[in-house]
């Protein structure tokens, strides 16, 4: 529908776009904003209908060595994709979001606008709502981010993750303070509603998380993982001190029905209210490819050379598992585990 460039300019993207039955071939099926050494500012509306992308379905913004504000709401719906750069040629990990896509490289954002979506999805992607891919980059995401049947499927080349939202950081900086919800929302891999995965790194999530009837599935051997949150942290530091909801969030894979932590080499703090309630790490299939799996109802954590510390409120009912831990499970190699706080379990189960 529309295509904005800048270079070394400042440039403002206001007004209303409304956008419906639109297609690229490539990223923002709605509109497409690409800035270079520049100041971006969009402060104005978005709204999608049936606006189809591998990346960014109804919007997508790239910025490279710049500043990037998006301050406007945006929303998508009904839209579906196959992603990738093509259905069956190699898909490019960086391209994904069914409804939204951020791209940052050596740059800054803002983005306080509020993102929604409600029946999008994306194929052979990551993200079926909003993919972030940022790297050597300043975020600080203080918006809602509201999702609702929202799906990524197929998994084409490995990848499918992050059902609601994906991000995907290097050497970068994120501090996401904002809501983060997801409603009946479905990864064929790991995160049922987010996925993040960070690499030299500073993660922090300050904001709600809200995940409900969420989940993550297993494709062929590849256990997916965190039915609503998936964390991969390798020589970074990852905090969540939000109030954490999980509500019939499931992990069909290796486990973690609210959550699964991987780190390496790193620091993963566990604060704030953690309330987990009728989630399990369930098997879907009647193997796991010679593989240990579905450990940990609530939370699973594996760590190598890293430090795990919990210092929030976690009150866990109704949460089970197939195999072993049906609360929690932790597999640390040479690695600190520092469980304080308070933990409160109610029918619990293996």
């Amino acid at each position: 529908c529309a295509f904005v460039s800048g270079s070394e300019t400042e440039l403002r993207v206001g007004g209303v776009y409304e956008v419906s039955d639109s297609e690229s071939s490539y990223v923002g099926g709605g509109i497409h904003i690409a800035v270079a050494s520049s100041a971006l500012v969009v402060d104005g509306q978005v709204e999608c209908e049936a606006a189809r992308a591998p990346g960014g379905g109804c919007a997508s913004v790239q910025g490279s060595n710049s500043s990037v504000a998006l301050l406007g709401n945006m929303s998508a719906r009904h839209a579906q994709h196959h992603g990738g750069i093509s259905y069956y040629g190699t898909h490019d990990r960086n391209i994904g979001g069914g409804g939204f896509m951020v791209h940052l490289t050596e740059s800054t954002a803002d983005v306080s606008g509020q993102l929604w979506c409600n029946t999008t999805s994306i194929w052979t992607g990551t993200g079926g709502c909003v993919a972030l891919v940022s790297t050597g980059s300043v975020v600080q995401w203080s918006g809602n981010v509201s999702m609702s049947k929202t799906v990524v499927n197929y998994g084409y080349n490995a990848q499918a993750g992050g059902g609601g939202m994906y991000m995907s950081l290097t050497a970068s900086h994120l501090s996401a303070n904002g809501t983060i919800s997801c409603r009946d929302t479905y990864a064929l891999r790991e995160g049922g509603c987010l996925s993040v995965k960070a690499a030299g790194s500073d993660v922090r999530f300050g904001g709600a998380l809200v995940f409900e009837r969420v989940t993550s599935d297993l494709y062929y051997g590849s256990l997916g993982s965190g039915g609503g949150m998936y964390l991969e942290v390798s020589s970074s530091n990852a905090s969540v001190s939000g109030r954490v909801t999980c509500r019939e969030s499931v992990s069909r894979g290796l486990g973690g029905g609210c959550v699964a932590v991987h780190a390496q080499n790193s620091s993963v703090g566990l604060h704030g209210r953690w309330e987990v309630s009728d989630s399990h790490a369930a098997l879907r299939w009647s193997w796991t490819n010679g593989r240990p799996g579905l450990e940990g109802g609530a939370v699973y954590v594996s760590l190598i050379a890293s430090t795990l510390v919990h210092t929030g409120e976690s009150t866990w009912s109704n949460v089970t598992c197939v195999w072993d831990g049906g609360g929690m499970w932790i597999d640390a190699v040479e690695s600190t585990v520092e469980w304080g706080g308070r933990t409160t379990l109610v029918h619990t189960g293996e």
